[in-house]
């Protein structure tokens, strides 16, 4: 009985005595950790959009929204190279605005804002060229009513202008969201 004691208790020293050595060369600094190895660098970026919509809701009197938006991005890497992720995720084509220019909506243009043509309703003089302007992360696409007339796919923050020269009323709509559609009034 005694000696059986005897092992359990050296039986337990020994545990311990393992446990106490793999502790100082894993996590004591005997022997370098995994996170010591790593070297995590770390950049905080915020960038800030400004955008108006201009739209009326009886068809005549025109309002604005300002739409703000920021954007704060810490990036941890833990192989010292950062990115530019903004860059990297704009769309073909696309570009940014400096900071502090707030883009007009200018009378000659149809914004894709929140699945809607706005101003839903365009009423130009004959030779206007007008420009769909998609302010989305979505696909849309502008197709007229009349076959052959236009169509045009507008990739996410992508543009699509067309010049009306003769006096009527246009109908278009979007292809891949039916529910989207507007008019241009040519006089």
């Amino acid at each position: 009985m005694v000696g059986e004691k005897k092992r359990l208790i050296y039986s337990t020293i020994a545990v311990s005595l393992v446990g106490i050595v793999t502790g100082l060369f894993l996590g004591g600094g005997l022997l370098p950790s995994q996170a010591a190895q790593q070297l995590y660098n770390e950049k905080t970026t915020t960038s800030k959009t400004e955008l108006s919509v201009v739209h009326a809701h009886d068809g005549i009197s025109q309002h604005e929204h300002p739409l703000i938006t920021v954007v704060t991005v810490t990036e941890t890497t833990p192989h010292g190279t950062f990115h530019d992720f903004a860059a990297e995720m704009m769309p073909r084509g696309a570009t940014t605005l400096p900071a502090g220019v707030t883009p007009k909506q200018t009378t000659s243009e149809v914004w894709i804002v929140a699945s809607e043509f706005k101003p839903n309703t365009l009423t130009i003089p004959v030779g206007t060229r007008v420009t769909w302007v998609n302010k989305e992360s979505e696909e849309h696409d502008v197709t007229s009513v009349k076959p052959g007339m236009f169509t045009n796919p507008l990739v996410p923050f992508g543009s699509y202008s067309f010049t009306f020269t003769e006096p009527g009323t246009y109908d278009y709509y979007c292809g891949a969201h039916s529910s989207m559609t507007g008019v241009i009034i040519v006089k």
